[in-house]
């Protein structure tokens, strides 16, 4: 699961350099296009599957256990990473936590508020004697739930608001993280399910075909869409990732550097946006005029890969003081 977070966390700084750095629009033919549609779902999948440890019964004290060491792990790091940026940047702090995307640092912020709605659903589950079994399925139901609430905020800016202190628009990756946390649950049946010559070839003719009709495909239902390429490109990496684990493992130079970065993935998501190149479209103004999609993944790609090294020599410096680990990336002290 190392790599596959390592391979996620470089999705995360391709997708950042082609759309802040390059400029690259929804209407420039690029490949980030298609990675976009799942790199984010695939992020709250792999937490969702990690997060599972079994069934707990939850008393008051594991719940606010669980929530204390989420809260250090995510939140103060968030708060301090976004006073830096906030003041590197010249903006109002008060600005970036009432807006939606916190400047750049939702995820933290967000993956804390599913955590404490996961707790929440598991006392309710616990407390209305759901059977065991059913757990995941209610989760669920309460991630379509959320996906279906925050569509009429699909398409709207927020503004300073309640809503966008919560973030809730983000809410919609809950139902990725309730898939994540059902996959790991019933991890005998969908292991069956994956090992089928079917199910990833499946995946693979969905995603290609509603892409091939995109255009209508969005139109006629935008948010079905959303979903069902999301999770489609979810599985497809998950499944290809455990059918080739063996070039995934930490015995080979691509898994170890890949399963090394994904136990640095908090690290570089924090620090990577102090290493976005500024204003690079000028400089590759010739992909926007006549875009080269080979090209522009071939540069999107070596410039993301340099940008994480940068984030882990800068990581390992600030990690040799465990006071600063503890307080920049969420490290026990």
């Amino acid at each position: 699961m190392d790599a596959l977070r390592g391979t996620s966390i470089l999705f995360v700084v391709m997708i950042h350099v082609g759309g802040f750095c390059l400029n690259i629009s929804s209407d420039t033919p690029s490949f980030l296009h298609y990675i976009s549609e799942f790199f984010l779902a695939l992020f709250f999948f792999i937490s969702g599957y990690m997060c599972y440890k079994g069934e707990i019964n939850w008393s008051l004290k594991d719940c606010s256990q669980y929530i204390r060491t989420k809260f250090l792990r995510l939140i103060i790091p968030f708060i301090i990473f976004l006073l830096a940026s906030s003041y590197i940047k010249g903006n109002n702090f008060l600005q970036f936590v009432f807006s939606d995307p916190k400047g750049g640092y939702w995820y933290p912020f967000v993956l804390f508020e599913f955590h404490i709605i996961f707790v929440l659903l598991s006392s309710l589950a616990s407390y209305f004697r759901v059977p065991k079994r059913y757990t995941t399925i209610f989760y669920l139901l309460c991630g379509l739930l959320l996906f279906v609430l925050t569509i009429p905020l699909t398409h709207m800016q927020i503004g300073n608001s309640f809503v966008g202190l919560i973030s809730f628009q983000k809410w919609n990756y809950f139902i990725y993280f309730a898939i994540g946390l059902l996959v790991r649950k019933e991890k005998e049946f969908f292991d069956g399910l994956l090992d089928s010559k079917y199910f990833l070839l499946s995946c693979l003719v969905l995603f290609f075909v509603i892409n091939i009709f995109r255009n209508t495909a969005v139109q006629y239902h935008y948010n079905l869409f959303r979903i069902v390429t999301a999770a489609s490109g979810v599985f497809i990496l998950f499944g290809y990732f455990r059918k080739n684990s063996h070039l995934f493992s930490s015995t080979n130079k691509l898994g170890k550097s890949l399963c090394y970065i994904g136990r640095k993935t908090l690290d570089i998501y924090f620090l990577h946006y102090f290493f976005l190149p500024v204003n690079l479209s000028v400089v590759l103004s010739v992909l926007t005029q006549y875009p080269m999609p080979i090209i522009e993944f071939a540069i999107t790609m070596s410039l993301s890969l340099f940008i994480i090294l940068a984030c882990l020599l800068l990581s390992s410096i600030l990690r040799s003081s465990p006071i600063l680990a503890s307080l920049l990336f969420g490290e026990k002290f």
